[in-house]
């Protein structure tokens, strides 16, 4: 059965040129029991376009231990997006905690909204 979670609401956030912001450990989505899941992020505004926002995972809450789950890539204003990481066929699959990360080559500024639709492993 999947069920439908927002990793994050609309919010707007900025950084430095060659900076990474990541989301905060208090948002980081569980997704134990979860295997294959569909991300979906919605883009308000993005200044310059070509930004990379990488949906990252990991067993446990400890930076160093993240990888990079999917990456979408030269991002618009508008741009819907959509991703899929099915726990078969991934190079990295899903594991307990996911955050998104963004990082760009010079300063910029986003606008965004992700949602992740997981199913839960097993097919439970």
């Amino acid at each position: 059965m999947a069920h439908a979670f927002l990793l994050q609401d609309w919010t707007t956030v900025s950084g430095a040129a060659g900076g990474t912001v990541k989301q905060g450990e208090d948002r980081y989505l569980d997704l134990s029991g979860y295997q294959d899941v569909a991300l979906y992020l919605e883009v308000g505004t993005s200044t310059p376009t070509g930004l990379t926002v990488d949906i990252e995972t990991s067993p446990i809450k400890e930076d160093a231990y993240f990888d990079g789950m999917h990456s979408f890539a030269s991002i618009a204003a508008g741009l819907q997006p959509l991703g899929v990481v099915r726990w078969a066929s991934a190079s990295v699959p899903l594991a307990r905690f996911v955050r998104w990360k963004i990082t760009a080559a010079s300063a910029w500024s986003i606008t965004f909204r992700i949602w992740i639709n997981a199913n839960q492993a097993g097919g439970r």
